[in-house]
């Protein structure tokens, strides 16, 4: 690499709690749908748990249906992060831009406990987008003793790969720098 390539990425800066809080609920559900898809069914001629309770079918799977509607459009409710901004991380800078609000401008050689945890397990699918599960990443530093703190998405396979040249940067360059990738 040539000393005057410099990498930049631009992230958007978003809020997952709404995706996070509803997670369990939404497993939930999903657990819910196996058994109630499983239950009518009839082992092997043996009668069926709903045989041994005479709870009727039609109401069995009438519940399945309704909990997979409900679980299809909670997941499309919570997928729906909250945008507030971006970040534009480059191997000298790091600037955040907050909707409604003045850019804030770092120099990485001033920033302490300078952190970038990254926590998707999947890092793209087939059509080079990326599904919301992948979004637990986090930047974190603190500047002049005030700490920061940010959550950011990587959508596409482009931003991804952009993503990863600047920290391969930072890496090399900065030894107090840490990357977590899960």
């Amino acid at each position: 690499m040539d000393e005057n390539d410099i990498h930049s990425v631009t992230l958007k800066i978003i809020n997952s709690k709404r995706y996070t809080r509803l997670r369990p609920i939404r497993y939930s559900i999903y657990i819910i749908c196996f058994l109630l898809f499983y239950i009518p069914i009839r082992p092997l001629g043996r009668p069926s748990v709903t045989d041994y309770l005479g709870i009727n079918r039609t109401l069995v799977y009438g519940a399945l249906i309704a909990l997979i509607i409900i679980a299809i459009m909670l997941y499309r409710y919570s997928k729906n992060y909250e945008w507030h901004g971006n970040l534009t991380l480059d191997s000298d800078h790091i600037t955040i831009s907050l909707f409604n609000l003045e850019p804030l401008l770092f120099s990485i050689q001033e920033l302490k406990n300078f952190r970038i945890s990254r926590g998707s397990t999947v890092h793209h699918i087939e059509d080079d987008r990326y599904p919301p599960e992948t979004n637990d990443n986090w930047i974190n530093f603190n500047h002049n003793d005030i700490d920061y703190q940010y959550e950011f998405s990587i959508e596409t396979l482009e931003i991804n790969n952009e993503f990863e040249k600047v920290i391969y940067d930072l890496r090399n360059k900065y030894d107090s720098f840490y990357y977590e990738s899960i």
